[in-house]
């Protein structure tokens, strides 16, 4: 073929250009074959939900002891552990014969006391016969006082001996009534002991009939009934055996008073108990929504609310102080049981509008925080101020606008200026 000058001139211009897109294109390759690769995500504007996180187990938040009414042995177990029962169902029975001995001692110590009071006989003086014991004594005195005095006068007067001897006579006829009137006091006045012991034989008698209705009430207990509908757990009932398992209620076993063989928990009634963190308990507050997560059932989250927070602080195993949080969880079909292991997440604040970026796209160092903007293929360092935090994203509300392109690995390997490839984004 022939070509022409013209045409040559196309032909070298062609090829030059050629050239040139293949010098671009393997300049621009080159540029971005060495650019790492970052995962993206952009800023967006959304409501930021402020959640606190407790693990913890369930527990039973309504449960009653049953205890025997008093010391024995049970002679029967009328039930399994884990059994359940309604509400007044018998649970074990105990052996009547103590309980019986214990009415009859009990009434054999009120008749006793009934007795004690029957024998003492004497009455105690009313306060008309004190009264009229002590005018005797206060006119039998006067009246020795008047025929002292006579005898006196007579004396000092050196009358006849005939006078004297009547006057003397009336004195001591007057003091021997005097005596004898004192005496009377003396008399009703002794009798007060006697009533003392009266009122301390009535107190021993009340006492000891108190203790025939409490004998009595215990004998009727002597079956043990369940106070509440639930599910029966039996209590350790002594120490522990040489294989380290406690022993529990059986037919013909010791019990006490001091101690309940057995428990019925109502299991449609559970709670949530966990432990806030110091740091964390000023945030929260009861009627607060929470989500409960178990072990026992994932994926299943049974929404609630935050019902009491106890206001003594514990201290955790590694030395952190801690608040009991409790959360009551529905379990109507009874799916759960007393102890199993979860999670909690309570909803703290909701912040509306809030400028937001992963918390995985903020860097924390001792100069403040900051984040990797994303630009024209290259990172860009840019201190930003945060806000508050959900448990993925964190607030941006000074230095980052609504729309803008952050790195979300934020490694050690980004630096500032430096040319990237944009990844998956988040």
């Amino acid at each position: 073929m022939r070509v022409n000058g013209k045409g040559k001139r196309i032909a070298l211009v062609a090829g030059a250009l050629a050239v040139v897109v293949a010098v671009a294109g393997t300049m621009i390759s080159g540029a971005f074959a060495g650019a790492a690769t970052v995962p993206t995500a952009k800023a967006e504007r959304k409501t930021l939900s402020v959640t606190v996180s407790v693990s913890g187990k369930t527990e039973a938040d309504r449960k009653a002891d049953v205890f025997p009414p008093a010391a024995g042995t049970l002679s029967r177990v009328l039930v399994t552990e884990g059994q359940e029962v309604a509400a007044g169902q018998a649970l074990a029975e105990m052996d009547a014969d103590q309980l019986d001995a214990a009415v009859d001692a009990a009434r054999s110590a009120y008749e006793g006391a009934s007795s004690q009071l029957e024998a003492i006989g004497a009455q105690v003086p009313s306060s008309t016969e004190r009264a009229a014991a002590a005018a005797q004594v206060a006119a039998a005195k006067r009246a020795y006082d008047q025929t002292r005095s006579a005898y006196d006068a007579l004396k000092a007067a050196h009358s006849a001996e005939a006078s004297l001897a009547a006057a003397q006579t009336q004195k001591e006829a007057a003091y021997a009534a005097y005596m004898g009137a004192k005496a009377q006091q003396q008399r009703l006045s002794s009798a007060g002991d006697v009533g003392a012991r009266r009122k301390a034989a009535r107190t021993g008698r009340d006492a000891a009939e108190r203790n025939v209705m409490r004998a009595e009430a215990s004998r009727r207990k002597a079956v043990l009934r369940a106070p509440i509908a639930g599910v029966v757990i039996f209590n350790a009932n002594g120490a522990p055996g040489a294989d380290g398992g406690a022993p529990k209620a059986t037919d013909g076993c010791a019990v006490s008073p001091a101690a309940a063989p057995f428990t019925v928990v109502d299991l449609k009634s559970l709670r949530f108990s966990g432990q806030l963190d110091e740091n964390d308990v000023a945030r929260c507050r009861l009627g607060l929504k929470a989500v409960v997560t178990l072990d026992a059932a994932p994926g299943k989250e049974m929404t609630t609310t935050v019902f009491a927070i106890k206001p003594n602080a514990s201290q955790t195993a590694n030395g952190a102080v801690v608040f009991p949080v409790a959360l009551k969880i529905p379990n109507d079909d009874g799916a759960f049981r007393v102890g199993m292991s979860g999670n909690a997440v309570i909803f703290v604040d909701d912040v509306k509008d809030a400028v937001a970026i992963p918390i995985e796209a903020l860097i924390d160092s001792k100069d403040g925080q900051s984040v990797f903007v994303v630009k024209d293929g290259k990172l860009a360092k840019r201190v930003v101020k945060t806000g508050v935090m959900s448990e993925t994203d964190v607030e941006v509300v000074k230095g980052l606008a609504a729309g803008e392109t952050v790195a979300v690995a934020s490694g050690g390997n980004l630096k500032d200026g430096m040319a990237v490839q944009t990844g998956g984004k988040r």
